[in-house]
C-alpha cells in the first residue's frame, strides 16, 4: 500500500511542482495533482479490470467470541489465520458444508480457532464459531483501491491522507499514468516518453501476473481474480 502523499510527493517530483507542505499553502496545485492521480487509479482499474491479480485488497478481521458472520465487499481470494506467534495459516474454502446448517452454539465442537469459510450472502461464514479473539487477513478482489480516514473504501482519491490499499509496483503506474495525463495537458514535450514508459510498464505488470494465475490454475487453484461462475466479471 502507499499514503497518497507518498505518491504526490513522487509524482510533483517528476512534473516540477512543489512538494506537498499543507491543504492550504497551495490550494489549486494540490487539487490538481490529487485530480490527477484519481484519474490515472481509475484509468488503470478500467485497464486491469479483468486481469487477475492486481485489483485486491487486504482487510484484517478481529473474531468476536460466539460471532461467526463477517461482511465482505469482494470476491474472496485468500483468507488466513494470523497466528500468536506471528505465523500465517491459509484457511480453506468449505466446500462441502451447508450454508443452511444453524450450528449449535452451546455445543463445544461447533466452537474454536477458524478452520475453513464459506460464503454466505455476501457475508463471510467461518468454521467453526471463533471463541475467542482471532486476527484474519483477508484477500478480496476489488476496484476499490483507495481507502479513508472514516474507514470506508472508494475508487476515488480526493484527500492528500487517503491510501491507495495496492502493491508498490501498482502505485508505481498509477504515478506514471498521473505524470503521463499532467504533461499531456501541460503540453509538455515529455507527454509521450511518459506515456510510452507507462504503457511499458503495464504490459510487464499484466504479463507477470496473468503468469503468476497461470500457475496457481496449473494447480488447481479454483476462483481466483475477478471472474465470479455465477455472477461473471465483478461489477
Amino acid at each position: 500500500m502507499m499514503i497518497v502523499e507518498e505518491a504526490y510527493n513522487r509524482l510533483a517530483t517528476i512534473t516540477g511542482f512543489p512538494l506537498y507542505v499543507n491543504d492550504t499553502d497551495t490550494p489549486e496545485t494540490v487539487r490538481f495533482l490529487l485530480e490527477n492521480l484519481s484519474e490515472a487509479l481509475r484509468s488503470l482499474i478500467s485497464k486491469l479490470y479483468i486481469a487477475n491479480n492486481v485489483l485486491e485488497r487486504t482487510d484484517t478481521i478481529k473474531t468476536k467470541v460466539g460471532e461467526e458472520k463477517y461482511a465482505v465487499s469482494g470476491i474472496i481470494k485468500k483468507v488466513q489465520l494470523i497466528l500468536h506467534n506471528g505465523s500465517v495459516r491459509d484457511i480453506p474454502y468449505n466446500n462441502v458444508f451447508d450454508k443452511n446448517t444453524v450450528l449449535d452454539k452451546s455445543k463445544a465442537e461447533n466452537n474454536g480457532a477458524p478452520l475453513s469459510y464459506v460464503i454466505e450472502k455476501g457475508y463471510l461464514r467461518l468454521l467453526p464459531i471463533p471463541n475467542g479473539i482471532y486476527t484474519l487477513k483477508v484477500t478480496q478482489s476489488t476496484t476499490d483501491l483507495v481507502w479513508k480516514n472514516n474507514d470506508i473504501s472508494s475508487t476515488v482519491i480526493d484527500n492528500i491522507r487517503d491510501t491507495i490499499m495496492a502493491d508498490q509496483r501498482f502505485c508505481n503506474l498509477v504515478i506514471l499514468n498521473a505524470a503521463a495525463l499532467i504533461f499531456a495537458r501541460c503540453r509538455n514535450e515529455n507527454a509521450q516518453i511518459y506515456a510510452n514508459l507507462f504503457r511499458e510498464s503495464l504490459d510487464r505488470y499484466i504479463e507477470e501476473d496473468y503468469g503468476s494465475m497461470q500457475a496457481i490454475r496449473g494447480f488447481g487453484g479454483g476462483r481466483a481474480g475477478h471472474y465470479d461462475s455465477e455472477g461473471g466479471l465483478l461489477g
